[in-house]
């Protein structure tokens, strides 16, 4: 059997076998089952496969997103909390400082 030509099965006659043998191709399958050409407006099957990766990446990145944001929240309210929590340790130690100031120990 000979190899196929550079474009079979696109309908496109290019290779040398003329636009009949493209369409016997489309019709019959074409050689190792190659599906046919997509009509106008429709994908081919690497084409709906590869946007439903792509579908699903973006899922995944919309979802690492969402969580890093969610992260990024609770990250807030901590540095909130330990920003207080020194204000509270920075007036303890100036008053203890102001103690020992009075009782002369500084």
């Amino acid at each position: 059997s000979e190899p196929p030509p550079p474009h079979a099965g696109h309908g496109h006659g290019a290779g040398g076998g003329g636009a009949s043998e493209g369409v016997a191709r489309q019709a019959s399958g074409g050689p190792r089952g190659a599906s046919p050409a997509p009509g106008p407006g429709r994908p081919s099957k690497v084409e709906k496969y590869q946007q439903d990766v792509d579908q699903e990446l973006l899922l995944e990145k919309e979802q690492t997103i969402a969580e890093l944001r969610e992260m990024v929240g609770i990250m807030s309210e901590k540095i909130k909390k330990l920003e207080q929590l020194v204000r509270i340790k920075d007036a303890k130690i100036d008053a203890l400082g102001q103690k020992l100031q009075k009782y002369g120990l500084a």
